[in-house]
């Protein structure tokens, strides 16, 4: 149980990693 519980989280965290990079390329890419 506890180890699913900390997969989600790590996925949910590369994603939330994955979400910041996009966002820079994209402020980046707008100047």
């Amino acid at each position: 149980m506890h180890a699913e519980l900390r997969a989600i989280r790590e996925e949910r965290d590369r994603l939330r990693c994955e979400l910041v990079d996009s966002r820079a390329e994209v402020a980046n890419y707008r100047e």
